[in-house]
Formats: structure tokens, sequence, C-alpha cells
């Protein structure tokens, strides 16, 4: 995922002091309030420029954000929203084959084929005679 910043978006000074983005201005209007701090407006077509209101999701934080690049992601590459991504082979597959490493404090987590960590910690081994 790239990281965006607000100079890749229009501005619109609307009643707040501060200028704000015409997607997040277009959300507000659609919903009828002011959005709250901390939530993210998506770009449903991936086209930053279309900011209709059937374009627009509102989520409610980074993480599902993120979540729903992952899902577009997965869908565009296998033509399955659920499956999950090797880290090793980069190839996509159910997540009942798929086992994970949870990096504790992080809040990420990396999926992989067992087969597949099992041939990267053999390779290296032989490369740095130590295990992963």
């Amino acid at each position: 995922m790239t990281n965006r910043n607000a100079s890749q978006y229009h501005h619109n000074c609307s009643i707040r002091k501060q200028p704000i983005t015409l997607h997040r201005h277009a959300a507000e209007v659609a919903l009828g309030r002011f959005l709250p701090v901390g939530v993210i407006v998506h770009h449903a077509d991936g086209n930053h420029q279309n900011n209709a209101r059937n374009n627009l999701v509102i989520c409610p934080d980074e993480a599902y954000h993120n979540i729903l690049h992952l899902r577009l992601e997965a869908y565009y590459a296998c033509g399955n929203p659920n499956w999950l991504k090797c880290y090793i082979c980069k190839e996509y597959d159910a997540p009942q084959v798929m086992l994970a490493i949870v990096k504790s404090g992080r809040n990420i987590t990396t999926f992989y084929h067992s087969a597949c960590r099992q041939a990267y910690r053999k390779a290296y081994k032989a490369k740095t005679g130590r295990w992963v």
C-alpha cells in the first residue's frame, strides 16, 4: 500500500476553520454530519478524483481500510477476496491451508504455506548455518 498525503487531494474550504479534502467533505454531506476523528474515506473504484457518493466508503479506522485494500488485492489477483497471500511464494490460497505468524505488539499477521516455510528455513540454514 502506498502512503498518501493530503496534497494528492483537492482541498475545499468549508465551514470549518481548516481546509478539508473534497472526498471527506462529500462523505460528510452524504452522511449529514461531520466525520469523527480517525475515520478514513476510501474510494471504491481507486480513482481519487471520483468523489461521487456511491464511490466513497467510510471506514471507521485505518485497520478496516487496510483490510479493504488486502481483500481488493486478493480479488484482483485470484478472484477470491477471502484468500490470503503467502509471504514466501507470493501465491494466494484458501485460509484453511495457510499458517500465520503474529508479530506481538505490532498487530501484524503474516501468512505462509507450511511447505514454503520449510523450504525457506532449509535454504536459510544452508546459506547462513543458522535456523530462522
